[in-house]
């Protein structure tokens, strides 16, 4: 099997010049472990030869599986929440958002990512929500702010979202639809002033 490995790798080498490549490996002691490889050819006195460097990735390919995981709990715990909740980079681009928001929006869910959110809103909506962000930004520090959009009133809350040195990197956004509570309490309001 090996020397079968070994022809087509010089095979590959010879038609591209270089070969490249992950595989899994077994250690002396039995145990596996993931190999990222990379050969190329060198002719030494007539004789072709394969000169491969490789490289245990066994831990990367861990880090690379966690993360995905990692990304895979926030988007359904994003997805689960009934309101509008949004990722923005610095400039207001949507990094993440969720089904909520696509409705709110009247946009397929895979259309969100990449857009300027200021682009989506209403003028006067827009303004007030990058004010917000540039408030975030410049502050570090969570705010929360009404938002009457028509005959609907939403409470949100913009949190940032550091990286490693401390700097504002993104900025979590989730609005909240009190409309009804409000309604609610002004109902309530009125009965007991009568």
């Amino acid at each position: 099997e090996h020397e079968r490995v070994f022809k087509v790798a010089v095979e590959a080498v010879k038609a591209r010049g270089y070969i490249a490549g992950e595989y899994l490996a077994r250690r002396k002691d039995g145990s596996t472990v993931e190999v990222e490889a990379r050969g190329s050819g060198v002719t030494i006195g007539g004789r072709f030869g394969l000169v491969v460097v490789a490289q245990d990735i066994t831990e990367r390919k861990r880090a690379e599986q966690a993360l995905r995981k990692s990304e895979e709990t926030l988007r359904s715990f994003l997805h689960a929440l009934p309101e509008p909740a949004m990722l923005l980079d610095r400039k207001g681009l949507l990094l993440l958002g969720n089904r909520a928001l696509a409705r709110n929006l009247g946009l397929p869910e895979n259309a969100l990512a990449g857009k300027c959110v200021f682009d989506l809103l209403p003028t006067p909506v827009a303004a007030k929500r990058k004010a917000m962000l540039e408030q975030v930004l410049a502050s570090g520090k969570a705010m929360q702010f009404p938002d009457v959009r028509g005959d609907r009133t939403f409470l949100s809350w913009a949190s940032p979202v550091l990286d490693s040195a401390g700097t504002v990197s993104r900025v979590a956004v989730i609005a909240f639809d009190v409309t009804e509570r409000q309604r609610a309490e002004e109902a309530l309001r009125q009965s007991e002033e009568t």
